[in-house]
């Protein structure tokens, strides 16, 4: 058995979507409150908190912080930083794993989708997870991965309402 553990910038997800609950809760409070008139900056405010809290929340939590248990001949995940409801998986459910790249500022950071039906199911991060290298490894040992291609911010965000 081989379980996924968190960096530790995973956990800061979860503090900054208190934040941002926080920033949206103040603008809708303090408009209604005194009364004010939506102006563009309360109202773009309020939809690019909103939209962030949506992003970390969906995009984030739900689809790549995510703990993942692998069996010999099973996979088991947890989404919601393993908070939420555990799905098992046969390993040969899986068509395959692709290996995809998500560049950022200053660094590459490498993902591993796994495809069932041709449709991603999951994806494990370098980024979010301290094991990652051995988790692939093992996985590459069962899975067939037909390469490696670059992933766009765009793609990464439709991805997030895909699943």
């Amino acid at each position: 058995m081989l379980r996924s553990t968190f960096k530790f910038q995973v956990f800061l997800i979860p503090v900054l979507l208190v934040f941002f609950t926080a920033a949206i809760t103040l603008i809708v409070t303090a408009t209604l409150k005194h009364q004010m008139q939506y102006n563009f900056s309360t109202v773009a405010s309020f939809v690019l908190f909103c939209f962030a809290w949506i992003w970390l929340l969906f995009g984030e939590l739900r689809t790549k912080a995510i703990v993942l248990t692998l069996f010999s001949n099973e996979i088991i995940v947890s989404r919601f930083l393993g908070l939420g409801k555990r799905k098992s998986y046969q390993l040969a459910d899986f068509e395959l794993s692709q290996t995809a790249y998500l560049s950022s500022r200053y660094k590459s950071y490498e993902y591993l989708y796994f495809l069932q039906g041709g449709k991603r199911r999951f994806a494990l991060s370098e980024f979010y997870h301290k094991n990652y290298p051995e988790l692939k490894a093992s996985i590459s040992l069962r899975l067939p991965n037909p390469g490696e291609r670059n992933v766009s911010l765009l793609e990464q965000f439709k991805d997030i309402f895909r699943r």
